[in-house]
């Protein structure tokens, strides 16, 4: 079969069960190269399709980090859980935040993760488009009305984080337009 073959190429491994010392399996690893012939090849040959890290990270954070929009969309359609936090409090969509993903955002957001969702810093969706410079992602949570001024656990907002980042390029100062002319204090 051309998956096996492919996936023992990939991954190098024996069993679909090993997991690494932080607890990532063949699965986690397809999901997070955004493999998903091999997803689907892993899961018919009894791989836990919603098996987790030993931080609590699923498949779908994973695919999120990585805009694996496709894996997303099948790992979802499996019944693995989008709003599932890790244990720093990051979900798929804060994730994909992170990382700029839009149409990532814009499809976890549609099958109903919380825009509003935030990590145990106390970091929004918002601070972190705005602090990684991700423009996009930062229109588009203002279209969505997200709170502009709200504060992390260490009382700073989104303007502030992308304040402290505009000498590093342009893109930040075009972010801090945004969110003053939107509203952010």
């Amino acid at each position: 079969m051309v998956i096996s073959k492919q996936f023992n190429i990939l991954f190098h491994v024996e069993s679909i069960h090993i997991k690494n010392v932080d607890g990532y399996s063949p699965i986690i690893n397809a999901s997070q190269e955004g493999h998903l012939e091999v997803i689907k090849y892993l899961q018919s040959i009894g791989c836990d399709i919603k098996c987790k890290t030993n931080n609590n990270r699923n498949c779908v954070c994973f695919a999120s980090f990585n805009g694996h929009l496709e894996v997303i969309k099948y790992l979802v359609s499996c019944g693995v859980n989008p709003n599932e936090k890790d244990i720093n409090g990051f979900s798929s969509i804060i994730v994909a935040s992170f990382r700029g993903h839009l149409e990532v955002i814009k499809y976890l957001q549609s099958i109903g993760c919380d825009i509003n969702s935030k990590s145990l810093s106390g970091d929004s969706l918002l601070h972190f488009a705005a602090k990684n410079g991700h423009y996009d992602v930062v229109e588009f949570l203002i279209s969505l009305h997200v709170n502009l001024n709200e504060k992390n656990r260490y009382g700073r907002s989104p303007l502030d984080l992308a304040n402290e980042k505009q000498n590093e390029n342009e893109n930040y100062e075009e972010i801090i337009n945004l969110l003053i002319k939107s509203g952010a204090k």
